[in-house]
């Protein structure tokens, strides 16, 4: 768009309506998780500071417990990270997509989200990183009409040391993760990996429930 484009001209020319919403109460987890019954959304967008230790016990994180109390897909975007969006232009440096596989959760919801959000982007790869004993990359049929090539990644030892690792080496530009539906999600986001990935996490990251059986 041209830089003297009018706010009205967002919609006209990319179809994109922007709302904001003033919510008068004291609790935002609360406003925000009863404004969300009644509006279903696709994709929650938070940012984190990425607490650790007695600073996130005496306050815990607003985007972490929004996510935790939702069913919804949850970009965490920290503070003072690398994003993969200018803020001067708009351009998009997604290059690179790391996504965490196991044989559980199911890691096919995650690859499909990374196949769908770098369809139509040239030059783009998405990484799976396998971390655990044996060679066992989990097994699944890619996701149909696949946007760019996939390539798999080995790795032993800890797993949360082997995610950052892997995605300071590429560098990745954003994670993926899949989560066990609304309980598993809630105990990914409380204490498990999904959780200790984020508060180091060097990019943005994206948890991605998957559905129940």
């Amino acid at each position: 768009m041209a830089a003297d484009s009018s706010r009205r001209d967002v919609f006209a020319r990319l179809s994109i309506q922007v709302k904001k919403v003033d919510i008068k109460r004291h609790n935002p987890v609360s406003a925000a998780e009863k404004y969300l019954q009644s509006h279903p959304t696709d994709l929650i967008v938070v940012a984190t500071e990425g607490r650790e230790g007695l600073p996130l016990w005496m306050r815990p994180s607003v985007g972490e417990r929004l996510a935790r109390r939702s069913e919804t897909q949850t970009l965490f975007v920290p503070e003072g990270v690398r994003g993969f969006i200018s803020l001067e232009h708009g351009s998009t440096s997604l290059k690179r997509i790391l996504v965490p596989v196991s044989h559980s959760p199911d890691p096919r919801p995650a690859v499909v989200y990374a196949n769908r959000l770098i369809r139509g982007l040239a030059g783009k790869e998405i990484v799976l990183l396998h971390v655990g004993e044996g060679n066992k990359m989990p097994s699944f049929v890619p996701p149909s009409g696949q946007a760019c090539p996939m390539s798999n990644v080995h790795r032993r030892g800890d797993v949360v040391e082997q995610i950052l690792e892997v995605a300071r080496e590429l560098p990745a530009d954003l994670i993926i993760t899949s989560t066990k539906g609304r309980q598993g999600f809630l105990e990914a986001i409380q204490g498990g990996t999904t959780k200790r990935v984020l508060r180091q996490s060097p990019c943005p990251l994206i948890a991605v429930p998957a559905p129940t059986a």
